[in-house]
């Protein structure tokens, strides 16, 4: 169950069931570690957690902000104040 809003997909935040761990066996062994790709080459069945359902969890905007930095963080605090 992979999380999508209009910033693109959440593969970080998402459920992977028993059958992913194979897929994403044979992408390390070729040295790929991006959960982005594991999810856009196709060999997993997906289903979107998205629109209503996925504000459901709160405001995406929110839910998935990006701490990077310290900054982002100090953002972060101050915007929920």
């Amino acid at each position: 169950v992979l999380p999508r809003w209009r910033r693109g997909v959440e593969p970080l935040v998402a459920w992977y069931g028993p059958g992913a761990l194979a897929a994403l066996a044979v992408q390390v062994a070729v040295g790929e570690y991006s959960l982005g790709r594991l999810v856009a080459g196709g060999g997993l069945a997906v289903e979107w957690l998205e629109g209503e359902e996925l504000a459901g969890f709160g405001e995406p905007e929110a839910v998935f902000y990006n701490v990077n930095r310290p900054e982002d963080l100090d953002l972060l605090i101050h915007r929920r104040g």
